[in-house]
């Protein structure tokens, strides 16, 4: 991330502040749906969510065929304002009776009117459930900022209310700002207001078609690309190529004949506003490819309003913004993303990567130094046991002074040798009877004591034994006899 990203992030944090709250969007078959709590009930209920519509809709005790009957007219957590009110959605028209609740979504609670109706079953994607609609026009709840956002996947979507995520932005730059404009169209018995961005530009692929307005508006749950009809009629052969063969089904869609190139041959629609902002819808946006058969079909879900002369888009274009609803200044400001190669998001896993490597640095070398001081430690008390050990006690004194005073006498022995050398050098000698006396009385002692003590046969073998008690000391070569 480079300094001027971590500056862009900064501004944006600065200028809108970030007490948001995120609650998740669950998606059941590609419908999302949201939690709230009706009066003063414990239980939550899961309504379908919309963004386009200025009331809510659930259905009451006097639906035919609703499979969920949650509205009674006499509940005291309803308040009855009037009956028999119409409402317009899409193209359908129902009434029902008007009432006002409390409405709790996350940990806000306001209190909001709703239509409780009986006649619903044309309503596309209903499935028994309400529908609860958070918009430019309906939204009263009490947060930091009058501001949502929407963060869509496809199994799962974010909703973070009062605020936005400044940290799914990377470039500032990169925010499409659009304003928005509202119908008036209300009436006692008609509730049919709308938000929409109004364009002067438009293509369908390199067609620039230009005009006095057109009418562009999101519904986070519809799969179709509502075209005006007059529009269609009028336009038509820029929208579907020939080689198509496109048919109109009774639910409204068209199912063409295509291959696995139909996002070259199919066409593109781009909104171009003032500023040079723009918003595209692609084939891939609103077309279903299937080639499970021995043919190769394009569901197109692109659909006719016959109503009025807006254009209305699903969430399919959605998932490909972060989506901000800013309500305090009128502006719906759209973010593009790529989610499978996200660049911000590489780098923020890269820095939480990063701060876990050095995190594991940091331990391994704190226990690195924890284990070398517990070591040393061992290896100093070791030391001191070695240096015990190799501690002379005091009765080593004698064993020296026995090994000096040996040494001593092998010195003394030598100088004696030496002399006797010498004197028999120089001819001191006694007489030889003397000699031969001495000899024979050392050879008669040494006789007996040889016979006596049994230790040598001959003198062979006492020379053998001496031999056998030379010990170097030293280095000094002595004859110790034991």
């Amino acid at each position: 991330m480079n300094i001027f990203s971590i500056i862009y992030l900064v501004n944006v944090f600065l200028e809108i502040k970030t007490e948001y709250e995120k609650i998740i969007l669950n998606n059941k078959e590609n419908i999302f749906y949201i939690s709230i709590t009706l009066g003063n009930k414990k239980n939550s209920e899961e309504f379908i969510f919309s963004t386009m519509l200025p009331i809510n809709f659930f259905p009451s005790t006097e639906c035919t065929i609703c499979t969920n009957k949650l509205i009674e007219k006499n509940d005291k957590d309803f308040s009855f304002i009037k009956s028999n009110v119409s409402a317009l959605y899409y193209y359908l028209n129902f009434s029902g009776d008007l009432y006002n609740t409390n409405i709790t979504l996350g940990t806000q609670n306001e209190s909001m009117n709703f239509i409780a109706f009986n006649q619903i079953s044309e309503i596309d994607s209903y499935e028994g459930k309400g529908r609860y609609s958070l918009s430019f026009l309906n939204y009263d709840f009490n947060t930091v900022n009058k501001t949502f956002a929407l963060y869509l996947e496809s199994e799962q979507g974010e909703l973070d209310l009062g605020g936005y995520d400044t940290y799914r932005i990377k470039n500032i730059e990169s925010l499409r700002v659009f304003n928005i404009s509202k119908t008036n169209y209300t009436s006692e018995n008609i509730y049919n207001n709308f938000w929409y961005i109004d364009f002067n530009t438009f293509y369908i692929n390199k067609a620039k078609l230009t005009g006095s307005s057109y009418k562009l508006t999101f519904d986070i749950n519809t799969k179709n690309f509502y075209i005006p009809k007059d529009f269609f009629f009028k336009n038509s052969y820029l929208i579907f190529p020939e080689e198509a063969k496109c048919q109109v089904q009774p639910e409204g869609h068209f199912v063409c004949f295509c291959n696995e190139e139909y996002t070259e041959i199919f066409s593109k629609f781009k909104f171009v506003y003032e500023n040079n902002d723009f918003i595209e819808i692609k084939p891939e946006d609103y077309i279903l490819f299937d080639n499970s058969g021995s043919d190769n079909y394009c569901y197109v879900y692109i659909k006719l309003n016959y109503d009025n002369d807006y254009f209305i888009v699903g969430k399919y274009v959605m998932n490909n913004y972060y989506n901000i609803f800013d309500i305090d200044v009128g502006q719906l400001k759209l973010y593009p993303i790529i989610k499978k190669n996200d660049e911000f998001l590489k780098e923020k896993n890269f820095i939480i990567a990063l701060i876990v490597l050095l995190t594991s640095i940091f331990l391994l070398l704190s226990c690195y130094l924890i284990y070398r001081k517990f070591f040393s430690r061992n290896n100093d008390e070791n030391n001191d046991l070695n240096d015990d050990d190799n501690f002379a006690p005091e009765d080593w004194d004698f064993v020296n002074d026995e090994i000096q005073h040996l040494e001593q006498n092998n010195e003394n022995s030598g100088q004696e040798q030496d002399n006797n050398n010498i004197n028999n050098d120089n001819g001191y000698n006694n007489e030889g009877n003397q000699n031969n006396d001495n000899d024979n009385l050392i050879g008669n002692e040494n006789s007996d004591n040889n016979i006596k003590n049994g230790e040598f046969k001959n003198s062979d073998e006492k020379n053998n034994n001496n031999d056998d008690n030379e010990i170097i000391y030293g280095g000094d070569e002595s004859n110790i006899i034991n």
